[in-house]
């Protein structure tokens, strides 16, 4: 799951007359660049699972494709040109891989067990360095693949870079600040006040920021900030190449531009067309539209706008989640189901964990029936759907709301207490995990097909005999007039290590 970042503002006018289309675009999501030593540039596209490479002269072929890539900025080469690619992947998709891509594409498995990984680093002397967006540890890995647990930042760092020095270079948006690691792991902050969203580092050691607005800042060795560039929407990802070019992939267009030493812009790659004032402002959540009252402290989460434009969930801000904890009144935060126009509040949803602005590990999003008369409202937490909430509207008003992932839980629960397994932790015997589906049909019926765990970051190679980790799955079929399972299928059990590696493992 991923922290939301907020890119600007929305007017509630432009979000209900949006019809939210994405448009053709080359790339379709760039999410990382990466230069080799030729000048070739490599362009990691998430939504795609490809990288693509384009060669000086703008030649695009496909480089690796089939493999799911890092939401961030996960591609970085070594002095031999092997290309390092963070490969999110393993049982539930919650062990992160280092792949080791050759320059003639051959491509192998440099290490594991890299938790969640999310950005991607490599200093001169061929250690690699990787963000855990579980953790917020950054590990160290060497050349001959060993790894250890570098340093951490609480909050997991976005971006990593290292300069010519060896040192590294941490942004981390949550706390709005960039720390600065010297190779023996003293850290210090290089500079405040910045979100950073994307971020790399010349051969003289000049830092270039990208933040969540349309500026790139240039920092030098000391830490002094000048404004360097102006690109159309925020940017993702930069890189130089080996002339002192920077390269900039945007995040809404797909743009990526080339930037001279000297500033001087020139376009690399167009993605869809620049949108019009409107169409950029409706990428993002906010409170415009929104009666005082509520403009104060709350955002409308557009991803959950019924088709029809009448219904939508209002979330709180962080300085309105911060207050409340503050006060020691954590119930006064909840996420409501609200009519936009005119606007008023329909209900609360009933969950004990509501989302707020830059939840780390949390999103909200809605699922609706074409005639906006019935919602499936998904809560992610840190490994999977937290709570789905079905709602079923009559005459504009709430009639019924159901927490389908509660139902499917209490399907699983009997096979859980019959294992004696160990909890996940105080609040939940298991959670679900990310692959677990909750899908509404129409407005009849909602479709579960998930899995469960107690220990969802324990691979089973690294269970002890010692270990009640148990993993559960069901499958049914939710019929919403007669609010109950008109088909289900339940399975679970303790797991267990593979014979070959209870055989190959030293005794425990």
């Amino acid at each position: 799951m991923r922290v939301r970042i907020v890119f600007g503002a929305v007017c509630l006018a432009t979000l209900l007359a949006s019809s939210y289309g994405a448009g053709g675009v080359d790339l379709n999501n760039p999410t990382a660049l990466a230069f080799d030593h030729s000048g070739n540039l490599f362009v990691a596209d998430h939504a795609a699972e490809t990288i693509f490479k384009f060669t000086t002269d703008g030649t695009k072929s496909i480089f690796v494709t089939g493999v799911r890539l890092s939401d961030g900025n996960g591609l970085a080469f070594d002095a031999a040109d092997n290309l390092f690619v963070l490969n999110p992947s393993g049982e539930y998709h919650v062990v992160g891989t280092i792949l080791k891509v050759s320059p003639d594409g051959a491509r192998s498995t440099f290490a594991t067990g890299v938790g969640l990984p999310y950005s991607l680093a490599i200093d001169p002397s061929g250690n690699l360095f990787v963000s855990d967006w579980d953790t917020g540890s950054i590990y160290k890995l060497t050349p001959k693949g060993e790894k250890s647990t570098f340093a951490t930042t609480e909050i997991a760092a976005k971006i990593l870079a290292c300069d010519q020095a060896g040192n590294l270079f941490a942004g981390v948006p949550l706390k709005h600040s960039i720390f600065k690691y010297e190779s023996g792991g003293t850290r210090s902050d290089f500079a405040t006040d910045i979100a950073v969203s994307a971020m790399t580092i010349d051969k003289a050691g000049n830092v270039f920021v990208g933040d969540t607005g349309k500026t790139i800042f240039e920092f030098a060795p000391t830490g002094v900030q000048s404004d360097f560039a102006e690109v159309t929407t925020s940017p993702r990802s930069l890189a130089f190449d080996p002339s002192g070019n920077l390269f900039v992939a945007e995040s809404f267009s797909g743009t990526i531009s080339k930037f001279a030493p000297d500033a001087a812009k020139s376009l690399f790659l167009a993605g869809r067309a620049a949108p019009e004032p409107a169409e950029a402002e409706s990428e993002t959540d906010s409170s415009t539209g929104l009666p005082e009252k509520y403009a104060k402290d709350y955002l409308i989460a557009r991803s959950t706008i019924s088709p029809d434009k009448k219904f939508a969930l209002i979330y709180p801000k962080l300085e309105a989640e911060e207050a409340a904890d503050e006060a020691n009144h954590p119930e006064r935060i909840k996420d409501h189901l609200v009519v936009l126009q005119p606007f008023h509040v329909l209900d609360a949803l009933p969950t004990k964990f509501p989302y707020f602005e830059h939840e780390n590990h949390g999103s909200l999003d809605a699922e609706w029936s074409d005639d906006s008369s019935v919602a499936l409202i998904t809560l992610n937490g840190k490994w999977g759907p937290r709570d789905v909430f079905l709602v079923e509207l009559r005459d504009g008003k709430p009639s019924r709301i159901t927490n389908i992932a509660r139902k499917a839980h209490d399907l699983l629960l009997p096979n859980y207490r019959k294992s004696k397994a160990t909890r996940y932790n105080d609040l939940f015997d298991f959670i679900f995990v990310e692959d677990a589906t909750f899908k509404l049909e129409g407005t009849s019926r909602v479709l579960i097909d998930a899995s469960a765990e107690t220990s969802p970051n324990m691979m089973t190679d690294d269970l002890r005999s010692s270990d009640r980790a148990w993993n559960g799955h069901v499958e049914g079929v939710w019929d919403i007039a007669q609010a109950k399972f008109t088909s289900k299928k339940v399975s679970g059990g303790i797991r267990k290590r593979t014979k070959e590696s209870s055989i190959n493992s030293p005794e425990q």
